[in-house]
C-alpha cells in the first residue's frame, strides 16, 4: 500500500456525449446543420456560419488572425473557408449572383 504513493495516476480524458455544439453560439439543435470550420478548428452551425460569410460576426476574423502569420485576418479567413465545401459553396453562390447580375426582370 505505502508504495502507490510512488505510483502516477493515469488520466482518463473526459467522454465527449456526442453532441454536436456550435463553436460560436453553443447551439446544440441537432437541425442547426452543424459542419466542421476549419478557421474556428471545431463545429460551426449554419446560421453562424452564413454570418461569418457575411461579415456580420467577427468572432472568427480574432481566430483566423492566429492561424496563419500575418494581420490581414480576413484573408486568412478567406483561405480558411476555401478549404471547406460549405465556404466554398458559398462563394461560388456569390460570384454566380455577380455574373447573373441579379434577378431577371419578368
Amino acid at each position: 500500500m505505502a508504495d502507490l504513493d510512488g505510483v502516477p495516476l493515469e488520466r482518463v480524458p473526459p467522454r465527449h456525449d456526442g453532441l454536436a455544439a456550435c463553436r460560436l453560439c453553443s447551439s446544440s439543435d441537432a437541425g442547426a446543420d452543424h459542419d466542421w470550420c476549419p478557421a474556428a478548428e471545431g463545429l460551426v452551425c449554419e446560421t453562424c456560419c452564413r454570418r461569418v460569410l457575411l461579415g456580420e460576426d467577427t468572432r472568427l476574423y480574432a481566430i483566423a488572425a492566429t492561424r496563419v502569420d500575418g494581420d490581414d485576418s480576413v484573408e486568412n479567413l478567406s483561405i480558411a473557408c476555401f478549404g471547406c465545401d460549405r465556404g466554398r459553396r458559398w462563394f461560388a453562390e456569390q460570384l454566380q449572383r455577380r455574373l447573373d447580375g441579379g434577378a431577371k426582370p419578368c
